[in-house]
């Protein structure tokens, strides 16, 4: 059932993108603004920069704006992501998953853009607080994460039929949208094409930016929890529409 080389090559894979991001974020982070550092944090956890975001924000409340920003393109990235591994394990899945995951990062792009127009922005720097993701100890966590899902979603499908992969979906999103994607992606489209699949994998996207709202209204301070927390919904909602239209239209 698992290909021994064929997981670590998707941790590679994985591996070696969060990596770039944290030297990203550590070459510009530190001088550029909490803006950049969200790009940049993007690329290895929107999770952990969400979180780095909303203390940022306790700690100094002027900045609460910028770090709503900060934390939106960390997700709007998340987005640009999945679809670069589902466009590098199987692009087939890019007409029926991108459109929504783009729709979701123009959405929260021109949000954070706003937010980030405030003069502060300008006279603060700063930098997401994320460790290096590049280590043995993260290789297998992600390898026992990604095989475990590609079991789950084997078994929800014999015991539950193809529509058992939402639930696998949801579950993910709680915890890695990238290892949901590879896994959905490499499996391949199903009776009914790449439908089902795409429709999962927008789904773990979507609980994940819902979970990442949760995040900030729990953990944020002053304004970061209002504008982060109602723009991860928004852009859920928007995702959600749009995944569902493409779903229904068969």
């Amino acid at each position: 059932m698992f290909n021994p080389r064929e997981i670590w090559l998707v941790v590679v894979l994985v591996c070696a993108l969060s990596f770039a991001g944290f030297v990203a974020t550590r070459l510009l982070g530190q001088g550029r603004g909490l803006l950049v550092a969200g790009l940049a944090g993007g690329i290895v956890s929107s999770t952990a920069v969400t979180h780095s975001m909303a203390q940022r924000s306790r700690e100094t409340p002027s900045l609460s704006r910028q770090a709503a920003a900060g934390a939106v393109l960390a997700s709007c990235v998340m987005s640009l992501r999945v679809i670069f591994f589902g466009a590098t394990i199987n692009a087939g899945i890019l007409p029926r998953l991108a459109p929504a995951l783009i729709v979701m990062a123009l959405a929260g792009s021109v949000m954070a853009i706003l937010m980030g127009r405030a003069p502060a922005a300008r006279h603060h720097a700063d930098r997401a607080d994320i460790s290096n993701p590049f280590s043995l100890k993260s290789a297998l966590v992600f390898a026992i994460v990604y095989s475990g899902i590609v079991l789950g979603v084997r078994a929800a499908q014999v015991y539950l039929g193809q529509g058992g992969i939402f639930l696998m979906a949801t579950i993910s999103g709680f915890a890695d949208v990238d290892a949901v994607t590879i896994a959905l992606a490499r499996q391949g489209p199903l009776d009914d094409g790449w439908k089902q699949p795409a429709a999962a994998v927008t789904l773990a996207t979507v609980v994940n930016n819902l979970f990442k709202a949760g995040l900030a209204a729990g953990a944020g301070g002053g304004a970061f929890r209002r504008l982060a927390a109602w723009t991860l919904i928004i852009m859920s909602a928007l995702g959600a529409a749009c995944g569902a239209i493409i779903y229904m239209r068969g």
